[in-house]
């Protein structure tokens, strides 16, 4: 595990990746900005955009966290419940988004927090093995 001066500055580069994107989730001018209505499809530009943000989120997560045996469930379900705040936040901006957009918004955020598991997983299995080859 790093030494605490390491996890002090992992954990505030993870408090400032998720504030700044926290805010890019529940403003609207950064909504109009990065997928305006009058591209064709912007409703799935909006939520590749989302998936993404969420990789940023988890990713910073993970290497804040470093490895442990419950990181998997950790980004997955702390990547969903913090899309879950952002919806919360956009319906107190005044969100007009019905249960299920916002149930599926959060379903993104859960996908971002298993991309990044399955990378995290994938590779600590490849290195293992790389380890082993070399012994």
């Amino acid at each position: 595990m790093p030494n605490g001066n390491v996890q002090a500055v992992r954990f505030i580069a993870f408090i400032l990746v998720a504030a700044a994107i926290y805010y890019a989730g529940i403003s609207n001018e950064v909504y109009a900005v990065a997928s305006p209505a009058s591209i064709t499809f912007h409703t799935v530009i909006r939520k590749v955009e989302s998936v993404a943000a969420f990789v940023v989120v988890a990713a910073t997560a993970a290497w804040w966290l470093g490895a442990s045996r419950r990181l998997t469930a950790i980004l997955i379900y702390g990547t969903a419940a913090y899309s879950g705040l952002i919806e919360l936040g956009q319906r107190i901006e005044g969100s007009h988004e019905s249960l299920a957009e916002s149930a599926f918004d959060v379903l993104c955020g859960a996908l971002g927090g298993y991309i990044v598991a399955a990378f995290v997983v994938f590779a600590t299995r490849f290195s293992s093995r790389a380890d082993r080859k070399r012994r």
